[in-house]
């Protein structure tokens, strides 16, 4: 898809690898946990929310955090949005 890998974060201790690819501007992160779950499972809450198979994030990279907040919003986005600075 013409992506490049940016960056690569292991987490030993939860079992747990992510990968970061970029492609114009836009960055996706893919997680993979070695403790995830198939099926239809309630998931849990961060940090424990990616042991569950599926999506559970979509991350925006920005330096106006208060402008995509505000956009988010203003497009129906409004299920626990979490931001972290």
């Amino acid at each position: 898809m013409g992506f490049q890998k940016v960056a690569e974060k292991d987490y030993p201790e939860f079992k747990t690898s992510l990968v970061f690819l970029e492609l114009n501007g836009y960055r996706v992160k893919l997680i993979k946990d070695g403790n995830a779950k198939s099926g239809q499972v309630v998931r849990d809450v961060p940090p424990a929310h990616t042991s569950k198979f599926g999506q559970s994030q979509f991350c925006l990279l920005t330096t106006n955090l208060d402008g995509i907040k505000t956009e988010l919003q203003n497009n129906g986005v409004s299920n626990k949005i979490y931001f972290v600075i």
